[in-house]
């Protein structure tokens, strides 16, 4: 009797470790697809096409949003868009995205003067869009 007993725990230790070894593989694969996405992201931005980058960035950062290029390249995107000293709704919109995209890169990068320049510089060029 006690051989049965311990034969139905191997047996769960092992729906446990095959159960987690999917949850690993499948978080493996989103983040990969994620980067994937950073990386279109990454080419629309260079084609000029700045307001698709900006979803294709969103849409990785919504399931990974750990990674911090993503955030970064995500305030570079809003930058694109916004025209410095051009005071409209829309611009003021893509200034207050920005800068918590940049806040949030510099949450693991505090050291990253370009960053923080971005950041500090779209919320001097752009007094309208700072939270109130």
């Amino acid at each position: 009797m006690a051989s049965g007993g311990g034969k139905k725990r191997t047996l769960t230790g092992r729906t446990f470790l095959c159960l987690l070894a999917v949850f690993v593989f499948l978080s493996g694969c989103q983040e990969l697809a994620s980067r994937r996405k950073i990386q279109r992201g990454n080419e629309a931005y260079t084609d000029g096409e700045y307001e698709t980058a900006v979803t294709l960035y969103k849409q990785a950062l919504k399931s990974q949003p750990q990674l911090a290029i993503g955030w970064y390249n995500l305030g570079i995107a809003y930058l694109g868009i916004f025209s410095p000293g051009l005071q409209n709704e829309k611009n003021d919109k893509m200034a207050r995205e920005a800068i918590p995209a940049f806040k949030e890169y510099l949450k693991r990068f505090p050291d990253d003067t370009t960053a923080r320049d971005a950041a500090i510089g779209t919320s001097v060029a752009t007094p309208r869009a700072r939270s109130p």
